[in-house]
């Protein structure tokens, strides 16, 4: 005789949990990467940076890399922008 299957109680189902996380960042970052890392300023900007020692640039053969340390240590020197009392945008201004 086969079996039949009890229809009357609802089947038992497991539930799965994810968590949505952001993939690590890179330890380090082509010279496009940091670029776009810093806002998407210019190559000639970078370089600047790089000769100001205010990034840290390594070299991975024949590859310039920028390290993330020094990519947060740079936005963490920036000043910060206030806006003015009653202003809608940081900027103030129109």
């Amino acid at each position: 005789m086969p079996h039949i299957p009890d229809l009357t109680t609802p089947p038992q189902t497991s539930t799965i949990q994810t968590t949505l996380e952001e993939p690590p960042r890179p330890s380090a970052h082509t010279l496009e990467g940091a670029c776009e890392q810093l806002g998407h300023i210019g190559r000639s900007t970078l370089y600047g940076l790089i000769a100001q020692g205010r990034l840290e640039a390594v070299k991975l053969g024949s590859r310039t890399l920028i390290t993330d340390a020094s990519i947060t240590a740079l936005l963490g020197s920036l000043p910060r922008v206030k806006g003015k009392p009653g202003s809608r945008r940081a900027g103030g201004g129109r």
